[in-house]
């Protein structure tokens, strides 16, 4: 078998010039806290603009109005159906019926089989 370059079966190395530096943190964290800072400016009625917002984060403009744009927060406390993730091997309302047995009956009322 024959080599097919100098370096076979490795990549070449970016170059310095096309390597970008990784994000100081993680994109969610930085889009929850704009949005958080944006809502708090909203119910506060405060005098502040959404350029001071960004560079606040360090985030350029543009990046920040697509990090807002939609409405894709999801918070623990919503009453929205869950759409993420596995979906329930028991559904919702037969886990409401089982805790409000336990909460009334006991669990030594009768055998749960």
């Amino acid at each position: 078998m024959g080599r097919r370059g100098p370096k076979a079966g490795k990549r070449a190395a970016t170059p310095p010039e096309l390597q970008i530096e990784p994000l100081k943190e993680h994109i969610t964290s930085i889009r929850s806290k704009i949005k958080g800072a944006m809502q708090l400016r909203d119910e506060q009625n405060l005098d502040t603009s959404n350029h001071e917002i960004f560079s606040t984060f360090g985030v350029p403009d543009r990046t920040g109005y697509r990090l807002v744009s939609g409405n894709d927060r999801r918070l623990h406390n919503e009453e929205n159906k869950e759409t993420r993730g596995r979906h329930r091997t028991i559904p919702e309302h037969k886990i409401n019926e089982m805790c409000a047995f336990i909460e009334n009956e006991g669990l030594e009322a009768r055998s749960l089989s």
